[in-house]
């Protein structure tokens, strides 16, 4: 019900699920199989929800957590309506007094779906492209491999492109990019390793000798989605 009433099918699914489970911690990919929405868009509205202080976020090493926000000014509102959304959900009733209910739920969720912010359609949501870099490690050590783990969602062209002073071949020799076990073709287009159609299932990785001292970055870019390492 919920879904048809939001604006958005991700924020009612996110909303959702973190509120009945308020102190747990998700992070993006475990959010993102829980409400089987492609990452994102899931990261979008986390985003959006983050900006509106109803999602608390924090650092584990590498990971962005995520979790409700008990304190924010309207979570009890919210709760009492997903709540009440699921009772109707499970139970049917006929009379008079619970449809004034389901009449005043109706309006609430178009009052929550007003206050936030826009977002893309819901066959977006579902069908969209989507990469996602598991680790980072701007320093790593010279002379041992530095390898980047990538999840993807979809199938588009895949571009790495060393960044901010960063080159292949002086900094990073580039040994391979891999999906799975699988070590997959690639060409080099102005100094930047290129994959057409990249589709992966499973984790990618992308692997690369470090040959000096420093910082050093990466872009990945798939399709429209940029993601930096």
């Amino acid at each position: 019900m919920l879904e048809r009433l939001f604006t958005s099918k991700t924020r009612a699914r996110i909303l959702k699920t973190l509120i009945f489970n308020p102190d747990r911690q998700f992070h993006l990919r475990e959010l993102s199989r829980e409400i089987k929405i492609t990452p994102i868009y899931v990261k979008k509205e986390l985003q959006n929800l983050q900006g509106l202080n109803l999602v608390l976020t924090s650092k584990k090493g590498n990971l962005s957590l995520f979790q409700i926000n008990k304190q924010a000014s309207i979570f009890a509102e919210l709760k009492s309506m997903f709540m009440k959304t699921e009772y109707f959900g499970v139970k049917k009733h006929k009379n008079n007094k619970i449809m004034m209910q389901k009449t005043l739920l109706f309006f609430t969720a178009i009052f929550i779906s007003l206050v936030l912010m826009p977002t893309s359609s819901p066959t977006e949501e579902v069908s969209g492209l989507g990469i996602e870099i598991l680790n980072t490690q701007p320093y790593p050590a010279i002379n041992e491999n530095w390898i980047v783990r990538v999840e993807t969602t979809g199938t588009a062209d895949l571009t790495i492109k060393p960044i901010n002073g960063t080159e292949f071949g002086r900094d990073l020799e580039f040994l391979e990019i891999r999906c799975g076990n699988q070590t997959l073709n690639y060409e080099w287009i102005n100094s930047s390793v290129f994959i057409p159609d990249y589709s992966c299932p499973e984790t990618g990785y992308e692997i690369s000798k470090v040959m000096t001292v420093g910082k050093h970055a990466l872009k990945f870019k798939f399709g429209d989605d940029v993601e930096y390492s």
